[in-house]
């Protein structure tokens, strides 16, 4: 069943709820005037485990009804669409085109005991991910995210490495709600590029909650350039100005001890290379 309700503006957001024996997850979802990609995503989010139990929250900004034409024109697991319009959400006008603030806001609309963002253009490479990456919280009590493996590193050839400081990166991961809304949440001053290696930190220096890195759950990037890499790169330098005014630069020492901050790797004998 499709409900439309009252509208949002100017980007495509998306909440979901996925329930399942081991726990109910929150996913936020944005995306902005990529219809292929979108269509892409939901599928492949439908043919995950229980998707019967995802409850999908829409805010749709297109200038027309694509999102909306879409779903009612075809057949889902899901649990339940629900669908809003129109720009009247504040916060995002405020802050247009940062997706930390788009995020963090639908974030904090569930209730649920796991959370995540997802992307447009971020599909899963099985259908198990979230299912191994709830058992495995629930299985850690110090942990409080569970990071997937990204296969995808899009910004290479502008010159751009996204895990080249020795932090980790959230990597479209699980986190516990409680580890989320302790270490603060996402930080709307980042514009793009640092905001998920700077809640991980917050998770783990703020909020005492340690990462289980899953490279056995691996997650695949299907845009491959920027839309203005010019404008990218600027983003970029002023996100990593801003991440090393909060956390200093990041050394050799430091990278060895970030390691603290990894509970357990799955496989057990896989690297972490990808991460530090």
């Amino acid at each position: 069943m499709i409900k439309i309700l009252s509208p949002i503006l100017f980007i495509n957001l998306f909440i979901f709820s996925f329930v399942q024996g081991n726990g109910q997850i929150d996913i936020a979802l944005g995306t902005k005037n990529r219809m292929d990609n979108f269509k892409l995503v939901i599928e492949n989010l439908n043919n995950t485990y229980n998707a019967s139990d995802l409850c999908l929250y829409i805010m749709d900004g297109n200038e027309h009804t694509q999102v909306s034409d879409f779903l009612l024109k075809n057949t889902w697991h899901f649990k339940s669409i629900k669908i809003w319009k129109d720009a009247n959400v504040e916060i995002i006008r405020k802050n247009p085109g940062k997706w930390a603030v788009i995020y963090d806001f639908l974030i904090r609309q569930g209730s649920s005991e796991f959370v995540t963002y997802w992307s447009d253009d971020i599909l899963l490479f099985k259908p198990n991910i979230f299912v191994k990456a709830v058992y495995r919280l629930k299985s850690s009590p110090d942990s409080g995210v569970a990071i997937f493996n990204f296969q995808l590193n899009r910004y290479a050839k502008f010159g751009i490495v996204l895990n080249d400081i020795g932090v980790i990166s959230l990597n479209f991961g699980i986190m516990k709600r409680q580890a989320y809304i302790k270490a603060g949440g996402l930080d709307s001053n980042f514009k793009f590029f640092r905001a998920d290696n700077d809640l991980t930190n917050k998770i783990f220096l703020k909020a005492k909650y340690k990462t289980i890195v899953n490279n056995d759950c691996k997650v695949v990037c299907i845009t491959s350039q920027w839309k203005n890499p010019f404008s990218e790169k600027k983003h970029y330098k002023e996100d990593m100005d801003l991440f090393e005014k909060k956390w200093g630069k990041i050394t050799l020492k430091e990278r060895k001890l970030r390691k603290n901050s990894i509970s357990e790797v799955y496989p057990k004998n896989s690297k972490m290379s990808f991460l530090l």
